[in-house]
């Protein structure tokens, strides 16, 4: 989830830190989610010196790098973009798509963002034209979920063959 977070962010170039809705609790100074006031558990990706003396109480995601670390902000002072969450994911695909893909279009797993069932999009062009296909982020489960690139109509030249996380954009090309 950390992650889905991070590349959310950058993928709309937001590479300074967001918001993500945790605060410092005035009663006991625990660290508290802001829409249900339980405290933070389960979490020790913090940046080194958490809580940062006088950074303030409420806790963003830094987005710079990838290892999506956590420190504390002035939230009062320092508007920041943020991050909520919304339950249910009902526009999205229940079943593999029966349509060509579109250009520009995202296309996501039936059950994202836990796929269950596996999928084949077959992107056709005329001959003696230059395909590019560019993957923008990839989040799939490591050695579990893959994304099989092929060329050909036979699909026997595998391009690439991805799994885990690639939040930087690869690009795809060959020739028909």
């Amino acid at each position: 989830e950390n992650k889905f977070f991070w590349r959310s962010a950058v993928s709309q170039n937001i590479v300074d830190d967001i918001h993500i809705g945790v605060y410092q609790s005035s009663e006991d100074g625990s660290w508290k989610w802001i829409d249900d006031n339980k405290n933070v558990t389960g979490y020790d990706n913090f940046v080194g010196a958490f809580p940062i003396h006088g950074g303030g109480k409420c806790v963003g995601m830094l987005t710079e790098s990838s290892n999506a670390q956590w420190t504390n902000e002035d939230c009062d002072k320092q508007k920041q973009p943020f991050v909520c969450r919304r339950f249910g994911y009902s526009t999205l695909p229940k079943e593999c798509p029966r349509d060509e893909p579109i250009d520009g279009k995202d296309i996501l797993a039936p059950g994202f963002p836990k796929p269950s069932i596996p999928c084949e999009y077959l992107f056709a062009v005329d001959d003696n034209k230059v395909v590019q296909l560019e993957i923008l982020a990839l989040e799939a489960n490591p050695d579990k979920d893959f994304l099989e690139i092929y060329e050909g109509a036979m699909g026997h030249n595998v391009l690439a063959n991805l799994t885990g996380t690639n939040p930087n954009p690869s690009t795809y090309m060959t020739k028909t």
